[in-house]
């Protein structure tokens, strides 16, 4: 097993349902098939119902259907969302769509990952679609999320898609505290998640220096702070531009969406947290919306997207879209100490 004490980093050993540290004393439960080691103040009030609503779902009539149990999770948790049938309807959309998407980027800008020989670990890896997508690349990919509920589904998604030797581990961990020992992985990846970790992305990110070892590799997705497009999660214009103090109250009062918790960062930023906290050798870049992506756009949108994929053909716009485009990816190496051999060090 993978996995360590989050609180000091050592072996667990497991007790039926249950992780215990034999150095600090720490027990974590497991359900179904995920550890739990979140702190009682990152569970939500009705956790527990959340957990048996999973449970209800993966041993379902879903069970054994990826699709179905999509449609199944969002569909019992329509009622926590604001945009009610039509947005629950758009997230699972979007999801199907991911798994889709991550399979071509882990065969385009997230390719040198897949030349590792070690695991990846995905913080935030959601219904786990890059999990899927590395896994099917021959990879070991790990996941972490900060909801159990969540992952028992992500879980049973995974094994309706996989032999049941190859079932990734995942566990509810805190990307602040990453229950792994140090230099363990060969890469972590944050697909849009370092906007929802708020004033907190310095500890990530050296966090994701500890778990990997010497030439490893660290990839990032995000939105981009100064985009001139509406920001993604609300769809609100000029959210990014605002002072930070600013920024939530006017996303929440045009769009009627809760906006806290959220803290999109620009190029230059990220560039900055990562330099100061890490030795990751970064590049970013600022990609082309996906010709799948523009097919369901409006059509006003659709013909935006159009324009700008046909501008970014030139090097010299390609350099204002990393300043101004919607999103970016960045990823880089940490130095590698060891010998030539080492297998976190990629062929050619």
């Amino acid at each position: 097993m993978i996995w360590r004490c989050p609180a000091c980093h050592r072996i667990l050993t497991p007790q039926g349902t249950v992780l215990t540290c034999e150095t600090c004393g720490a027990r974590y439960s497991v359900v179904g098939g995920v550890p739990d080691f979140r702190s009682s103040e990152q569970r939500s009030a009705d956790d527990e119902r959340q957990v048996e609503t999973a449970m209800s779902i993966v041993e379902g009539p879903a069970a054994g259907d990826r699709e179905a149990l999509i449609h199944a999770y969002f569909g019992a948790r329509e009622s926590q969302f604001t945009g009610g049938p039509s947005y629950t309807a758009k997230r699972i959309a979007g999801t199907l769509d991911g798994f889709e998407k991550l399979s071509r980027e882990a065969n385009g800008w997230l390719r040198p990952l897949a030349k590792i020989d070690g695991v990846i670990l995905d913080v935030g890896c959601g219904l786990g679609a890059t999990i899927a997508a590395f896994t099917e690349l021959g990879l070991e990919c790990i996941g972490i999320d900060n909801r159990l509920d969540l992952l028992i589904v992500t879980r049973a998604i995974l094994q309706a898609s996989m032999p049941a030797q190859r079932i990734p581990e995942l566990a509810a961990a805190d990307a602040l505290r990453l229950p792994l020992a140090d230099a363990s992985l060969g890469a972590v990846i944050y697909y849009d998640v370092i906007e929802h970790l708020p004033d907190a992305v310095a500890n990530a990110m050296s966090e994701a220096q500890r778990v990997t070892s010497p030439g490893g590799w660290l990839a990032l997705s995000t939105p981009n702070r100064f985009s001139l497009a509406a920001e993604p999660h609300v769809g609100v214009w000029g959210v990014g531009w605002l002072p930070r103090r600013f920024q939530a109250n006017y996303a929440t009062t045009r769009s009627g969406v809760d906006y806290a918790g959220t803290l999109l960062m620009s190029v230059s930023e990220v560039a900055k947290v990562i330099a100061d906290n890490t030795d990751f050798e970064m590049k970013f870049n600022a990609p082309t919306i996906p010709t799948e992506s523009i097919q369901s756009f409006a059509p006003r949108r659709a013909t935006l997207a159009r324009a700008y994929n046909s501008l970014s053909r030139f090097e010299l716009v390609r350099g204002i879209m990393l300043k101004v485009g919607p999103f970016f990816h960045g990823i880089g190496r940490r130095p590698d100490t060891s010998s030539d051999t080492s297998p976190h060090r990629p062929p050619g």
